[in-house]
């Protein structure tokens, strides 16, 4: 089971991101555009999550403890999105996508702090080519690059891996049968926090929403916000079954090396001979981590 909530949760992330290329290629003009889709995402999100509770009977008032936990997830969720954009308005999108791969250390490694989960030996070798493997696929020569984009990036990257973080305290805690209304939480104060920017951006000219709704839009928005909504509701739970060195790793590193096959074989864009390489080494570092192995026995 948890081998099928794996592959549906990646396949889910997968498209999702593939729609977020397509949009920004295709029909992103300013930031603000970028704002306009996630906030149409997001709320085609929080309408799935609220009927997938609805319909499985599990909607209720959440505790204190759950309400806290979503507010923070919810917030991280907009400083993610928010740095990540001011991040590749300040610097390249290659080098900006290099660093905040690197997201994943912050869970992968939280288990064996706060939650004493053993890491073996090749775990940690997996790790380090894993990580070589998202370099070389990622890196595109010398960039120019800045303190104001490294600092956006830094906090990137605390941001998107205390969510993993947050998604453990929760999964570990005795409110874990509390996951609906955990969700709800998040993705409410996601949408609000949203709100709140795009009356900001809306002041400034050059970053104001330049495209109008229209069905397109709202089409890809809703598919994408489902396929949202579904990637975190199931990573939230498998975050508190699996160990934290192999779900993320697995998950990040998978989720990275595909998109790049996605790249290729829909958007036609060049895969260079040190990426192929990176490719491999990448994988192979999901295999020292031992994730194949754990999630077919369930561990």
């Amino acid at each position: 089971m948890l081998v099928f909530l794996f592959c549906f949760s990646l396949c889910a992330c997968l498209l999702s991101g593939s729609l977020n290329n397509f949009f920004a290629k295709k029909k992103l003009t300013t930031i603000g555009d970028g704002y306009l889709f996630t906030l149409l995402r997001s709320i085609f999100c929080l309408t799935a999550l609220f009927l997938f509770a609805l319909c499985s009977r599990t909607l209720s008032v959440p505790s204190g403890f759950t309400a806290l936990c979503g507010a923070a997830y919810g917030f991280l969720t907009f400083l993610s999105m928010v740095t990540n954009t001011l991040a590749l308005s300040a610097g390249s999108y290659a080098a900006t996508g290099l660093i905040c791969s690197f997201q994943m250390v912050v869970p992968a490694f939280s288990g064996f702090f706060f939650w004493q989960e053993p890491i073996h030996y090749g775990q940690y070798v997996g790790m380090a080519l894993l990580l070589v493997g998202q370099f070389l696929c990622l890196w595109q020569g010398k960039q120019k690059v800045s303190l104001k984009w490294f600092l956006y990036c830094l906090i990137c990257v605390a941001a998107t891996g205390t969510l993993g973080i947050v998604q453990k305290i929760h999964q570990n805690s005795e409110y874990k049968g509390e996951l609906s209304g955990f969700m709800l939480v998040a993705f409410s104060c996601s949408v609000v926090f949203l709100l709140l920017a795009m009356l900001f951006i809306q002041r400034r000219p050059r970053m104001a929403v330049t495209r109008k709704p229209d069905m397109a839009l709202w089409g890809i928005a809703a598919v994408a916000g489902l396929c949202v909504a579904a990637n975190n509701q199931i990573n939230t739970a498998l975050a508190g079954q699996i160990n934290s060195m192999i779900f993320f790793p697995t998950f990040n590193g998978l989720n990275l090396l595909l998109t790049l096959l996605i790249s290729i074989l829909l958007f036609r864009e060049r895969f260079k001979v040190r990426q192929i390489v990176g490719f491999v080494i990448g994988l192979g570092g999901i295999v020292l981590l031992g994730n194949v192995l754990k999630l077919l026995t369930g561990a």
